[in-house]
């Protein structure tokens, strides 16, 4: 789908926040299933069964322990801030036995706790903290067999008494508070680089938590590119930004974008400006009795990403480039045996125009959204030959005929079919995300704005 100048509440808010840096959106309604997997995943059986994460925790007297079952767990903003409100049943009960319940506490926010994001610089990763501490409401009642249990333990006599007067009552007044603390810190945490390979924000983080996505970016950060020789180039805010372009207000709603990764165009440009050379690579063959290969490659020598307003898979980011072409040819006959009786070889060099598209594919297995470079033209209109044959006239004539269709003919003919497309990617999708989502609902998605900045991402389909 291709919209022509308009533009969604996403990229506006990436623009109006981020500016000329890099930066990652996370949606609310992603953040919402996460926190509801994690709610699921900490509720247990009661009372026999806590979650593991929640299980057993060791208390220092008397040899108890208590266990928690998550009931419930919201996180929602709230303007500026994040609210977070949580019940949950607190089993204090012996060590190692969590059927053995002594007394249970319904520990709940009388009034939401703060939230904010966090950042790990050594994790690259983003975590929920409660900002402050917030006193719960906790209302206690006595196990069905608490007495039973009781009698079980070395708490001296009368043991509800001293139960009540040295576990209670630090429960109440001192361990309270850490109940809810302890739920924030299992909100969904988010590892930056499983979302954005190529990018790496560096503290302190700005952070946007308003609805309808969380932006993360900073005023510092690295791009790296390249797998077999890494290349990282540390980038600032772009002073140039937005390029003289004026940024109308939205239009379009971006609601069902889960992921997001936006670059001002001199960022992308960053990008795939140092990703493209070594992949964009030639190989053809072809022939009857008699065999003949060419193979070569482009080397970029100018260079130009343009960013159009459109929405979609394909048609947002194009490429440009004056282009030397360097090949090799080769002419030869199949002898007995496999043995290969050359005829003549031959190089090319030339110069000419190259361009190309970046489109945006969802590889599923892969975990990734990935932008894959599909060539519009490779255009080399005055190439140079230089061939040579070992072979005596007139057959050197035979091979010079051969190797004016493989080099030259062949050469003409690069554009769109001979070119080995460069992948690159751009997009993780983490395993707790795919958690959350089904193949079918899930789609690649980009979008651009004019010469100004463009974001990829994944689009979830809704009902």
């Amino acid at each position: 789908m291709n919209t022509a100048n308009a533009l969604s509440e996403l990229h506006w808010k990436f623009i109006q926040f981020a500016g000329g840096m890099p930066a990652i959106g996370i949606s609310w309604s992603q953040v919402k299933l996460d926190v509801d997997r994690v709610a699921k995943s900490l509720a247990g059986v009661e009372p026999a069964q806590p979650s593991p994460l929640m299980a057993n925790m060791r208390m220092p007297v008397y040899q108890l322990a208590y266990s928690v079952f998550v009931r419930r767990l919201t996180l929602a903003p709230r303007g500026s801030i994040c609210e977070m409100e949580t019940q949950m049943l607190v089993n204090v009960h012996t060590l190692s036995h969590p059927e053995l319940v002594i007394r249970s506490y319904t520990v709940e926010t009388a009034t939401p706790a703060n939230v904010s994001l966090g950042f790990d610089n050594a994790a690259n990763e983003v975590f929920w903290q409660e900002q402050g501490s917030s006193q719960p409401k906790i209302t206690p009642a006595w196990g069905s067999d608490a007495d039973r249990v009781l009698s079980m333990t070395t708490i001296p006599d009368p043991k509800r008494d001293h139960y009540l007067d040295e576990v209670e009552r630090q429960i109440i007044w001192l361990t309270g508070p850490s109940f809810v603390r302890l739920v924030a810190d299992i909100l969904p945490r988010y590892r930056l680089s499983e979302i954005v390979p190529w990018l790496r924000l560096h503290a302190p983080l700005r952070v946007d938590v308003t609805s309808p996505h969380i932006v993360i970016t900073a005023s510092r950060a690295t791009v790296t590119v390249g797998n077999c020789s890494p290349e990282t180039t540390e980038i600032v805010p772009d002073p140039a930004f937005p390029y003289g372009e004026s940024i109308p207000r939205p239009t379009l709603s971006s609601g069902q974008v889960d992921l997001a990764v936006y670059a001002p165009r001199t960022r992308l440009f960053d990008f795939y400006a140092k990703a493209l050379e070594p992949a964009v690579l030639v190989a053809v063959r072809g022939g009857g009795a008699i065999k003949w290969a060419l193979a070569g490659s482009v080397g970029l020598n100018k260079l130009s990403l343009s960013v159009s307003t459109a929405q979609g898979t394909s048609g947002v980011l194009g490429i440009a480039a004056i282009i030397d072409f360097v090949a090799a040819a080769q002419a030869w006959f199949d002898g007995p045996c496999g043995i290969r009786l050359s005829l003549a070889s031959a190089s090319v060099i030339g110069s000419g125009d190259f361009s190309g598209e970046l489109q945006i594919n969802l590889d599923w297995g892969a975990q990734l959204v990935e932008a894959v470079l599909v060539v519009t033209k490779s255009d080399l209109p005055n190439p140079s030959f230089d061939v040579s044959t070992p072979l005596p006239w007139p057959l050197d004539q035979i091979a010079g005929e051969i190797l004016r269709h493989v080099t030259q003919d062949e050469a003409r003919k690069l554009a769109g079919s001979a070119v080995r497309l460069g992948r690159w990617h751009v997009v993780g999708l983490p395993l707790e995300y795919l958690d959350t989502v089904k193949p079918a609902e899930l789609s690649a998605h980009s979008e651009g704005w004019k010469s100004v900045s463009a974001f990829t991402g994944v689009w979830r389909r809704k009902g």
